[in-house]
């Protein structure tokens, strides 16, 4: 069974998905911009080795 997470495009690019990290700085801001589950982001972000909500700092 393919994971929930793949099913966004956003979610299965690194790249994407770093740049969304940088910019919401939390799970649940990611999940609400693309519409999709707090785990499904949590999920995206281990698979692709990504910093988490608590590690994650914004410049201001």
């Amino acid at each position: 069974m393919i994971p929930t997470w793949r099913a966004h495009a956003k979610l299965r690019d690194r790249k994407e998905l770093a740049v969304l990290v940088m910019e919401e700085g939390s799970v649940p801001a990611i999940a609400r911009r693309i519409g999709c589950s707090k785990s499904s982001v949590k999920s995206a972000l281990l698979f692709h080795g990504l910093a988490q909500q608590e590690t994650v700092r914004k410049k201001v």
